[in-house]
């Protein structure tokens, strides 16, 4: 990886140029640790972001590419939502209501200033993220998107389940350093009914047995998605 000294970082907001030329049309602000635009979700201090940070994310205003503040920590996700002139996305997340010891979820705090800007949360399928229970599954994700519905309106949620066809609990055990100050608890295996994506019909289910109408179902489990891509990315 490229390792840039402090006096080269004037042009790296162009960097978002190349990025989009490129083809990308979502970008994260920071992952769970610190980089030079802001600090993550598990650093043991938030500073929120950066002037580069906010230079970056003006780019990306600029040239039309959707920010992600997945995994920021609580002030670089304020200040994100702020300088922001466009909706921001939450790509991949939950409500910390229902889990307060788990720093990769939003507070409400959050979700409210994300939702008065337009933006979107996608509520992720990730175990040991939404809950640290023994058993977990898909009615962990259900209780997420019910929370944020009734916080902030269905026009706000989204679902982004962040998980893949291989053992992700095995994985986060591997690379146990990138979790580090998340709060993060390895006590389930797996989500039941949403192992991997191809049980996401699941989540259309789930959804009806909660008494979700047809409309809000689209909305959520796509369209909520695709109306922010519409109205940010050019």
């Amino acid at each position: 990886m490229l390792q840039l000294e402090p006096q080269t970082l004037g042009p790296v907001a162009n960097r978002v140029d190349i990025a989009y030329d490129l083809g990308i049309r979502c970008m994260l602000l920071t992952f769970n640790t610190r980089n030079f635009l802001g600090d993550g979700c598990g650093e043991r201090t938030d500073s929120g972001l950066s002037h580069l940070g906010l230079d970056v994310v003006e780019r990306m205003n600029k040239v039309g590419m959707l920010i992600d503040l997945s995994h920021c920590g609580v002030k670089t996700t304020m200040d994100a939502i702020e300088a922001s002139k466009d909706p921001v996305l939450i790509n991949h997340a939950g409500a910390r209501a229902l889990y307060p010891n788990m720093m990769r979820l939003k507070t409400d705090e959050q979700i409210h200033a994300l939702a008065e800007k337009g933006g979107v949360i996608g509520t992720s399928a990730i175990p040991n993220q939404l809950s640290n229970a023994k058993r977990q599954g898909i009615h962990d994700l259900l209780n997420h998107v019910d929370y944020v519905v009734k916080l902030v309106g269905v026009d706000h949620v989204a679902i982004g389940l962040d998980i893949h066809f291989d053992d992700h609990v095995a994985f986060h055990r591997k690379l146990q350093t990138i979790m580090k100050g998340t709060g993060q608890q390895l006590n389930a295996e797996y989500m039941e009914g949403l192992v991997n994506p191809e049980e996401w019909p699941n989540i259309t289910r789930g959804l009806v047995s909660r008494g979700y109408s047809d409309q809000e179902i689209e909305k959520i489990i796509g369209g909520n998605a695709l109306g922010i891509i519409e109205r940010v990315i050019r």
